[in-house]
């Protein structure tokens, strides 16, 4: 900021002057003050030419587009003025106050531990440069992760809306040429598991209790159109209502079952959901159809997707010859 380094060049000024003065008071010599005002010299004329320098730099040879041509152009750029501003205000101080010009040996060994001072302060400089770029990529690299992860998730939540309104329909259309008082009290039980998804479509999780009052409803809609030929089974103890998961992710598993296995009424399917340690268990017997559903399996990779959102715990898919069994891991509230 610009009053922050206007408040620096006053202390420096207050500095330069209180020094001043004690040495006077102090009758030091003459040399010692030339010494002085020849370091105060320099260090101003390589800090604002250094500066300068980065300014012109960063308008020609941008550090996103040039990071190895740009480092050695610099450095052997700054290490010439650097030595440049040494050697010239060295040779001005002591030709014009004390009269007499720097021999060869002065100048080989002023070079030398200018060099020794250049190097290391440029290179630090250096250091921290591309430290705080370093920090500034990580926390943009790290903001458009996280903005990458949520686009993902709200993807993956609007999905749910037609997916989920195409299948029911198709169900409502097989009932109103069948019972048209059926098909009206599936209406009145679909559009109360429609506002289910519209008001949780944007919630990340939510309580097993409600998603479970949901899958009942759900299951009224599944049993209406398959009657004897599908049973859904819920067994969960009441101190795991609490608990949270990823809304709808059991009525898609469920759906996922019903697309991919024979429902008949010789061979029924059975869908179980119940508790296993930590997990909720979604089991049906398998009888799996000639042609797989493309969107079933997108389902179990919509679920997974949402688990890697919100936690480091992941489903689990448990095949068998007779079974197909998934495992949702349960969320503390804290971690949802």
């Amino acid at each position: 900021m610009v009053w922050l380094r206007n408040i620096a060049y006053i202390i420096a000024g207050i500095v330069i002057i209180l020094l001043l003065v004690l040495s006077i008071e102090a009758k030091v010599d003459f040399i010692y003050y030339i010494a002085f005002y020849w370091i105060i010299c320099v260090t101003v004329l390589l800090w604002v030419g250094n500066r300068q320098l980065v300014i012109w730099l960063n308008r020609f040879l941008p550090w996103e587009k040039y990071v190895s041509t740009r480092f050695f152009i610099q450095l052997f750029i700054s290490s010439l003025y650097s030595l440049a501003c040494v050697n010239g205000t060295y040779y001005l101080f002591k030709t014009y106050f004390l009269g007499l010009a720097p021999d060869t040996e002065q100048l080989i060994v002023l070079n030398l531990y200018g060099l020794l001072f250049v190097i290391p302060v440029i290179s630090i400089n250096f250091g921290i440069y591309f430290m705080l770029q370093w920090k500034k990529s990580f926390i943009y690299s790290q903001q458009l992760k996280q903005e990458n992860i949520q686009s993902q998730l709200d993807s993956l939540r609007n999905h749910l809306d037609p997916h989920f309104l195409f299948n029911n329909l198709n169900i409502l259309s097989l009932l109103i040429d069948k019972d048209k008082n059926a098909a009206q009290e599936f209406l009145e039980h679909f559009s109360d598991v429609y506002r289910y998804v519209l008001k949780n479509k944007n919630v990340e999780s939510i309580e097993l209790r409600t998603e479970l009052e949901f899958i009942e409803s759900y299951r009224y809609l599944l049993e209406k159109r398959f009657k004897e030929q599908l049973f859904i089974q819920i067994d969960i103890p009441r101190p795991l209502l609490s608990r949270h998961i990823p809304p709808l992710s059991l009525q898609m598993l469920v759906e996922n079952a019903v697309k991919h296995n024979k429902v008949s009424q010789t061979t029924p399917l059975t869908v179980h959901i119940f508790a296993e340690g930590d997990t909720i268990v979604v089991q049906n017997n398998l009888q799996v159809k000639t042609i797989e559903s493309f969107t079933a399996k997108s389902g179990l990779a919509n679920i997974r997707k949402r688990y890697e959102y919100l936690s480091d715990k992941a489903l689990e898919v448990v095949p068998s010859d007779t079974h197909f069994t998934v495992k949702l891991p349960l969320l503390n509230l804290e971690k949802a």
